[in-house]
């Protein structure tokens, strides 16, 4: 069975325009994205150490792992997607 085609020029043009307000506007534009993909209305975007500890705590292994592939897989989708691999900083590391 063969894969359905997937025209990605249309989302393409949506995360360009994203990455953009982002660059432009920086934690205005994170917090926006943040309310309206995840629901959620943020004061700051600063995480204290405990805060990190704490959540390190709550989280398997397995979790954390799946999580460092996924900021990996989606890193090089980015990277992929801009013109050239500086357009984007990306980090690989834990």
């Amino acid at each position: 069975m063969a894969r359905p085609v997937f025209d990605a020029s249309e989302l393409e043009q949506k995360v360009k325009a994203i990455l953009n307000e982002v660059r432009t506007e920086g934690d205005t534009a994170v917090k926006k994205y943040t309310a309206l993909f995840d629901g959620i209305e943020l004061n700051s975007l600063v995480v204290s150490e405990n805060e990190i500890s704490e959540a390190e705590k709550k989280i398997s292994n397995w979790s954390t792992n799946f999580l460092i592939m996924s900021r990996n897989r989606v890193s090089f989708g980015f990277m992929c997607l801009s013109k050239s691999a500086g357009d984007i900083p990306v980090s690989l590391s834990k």
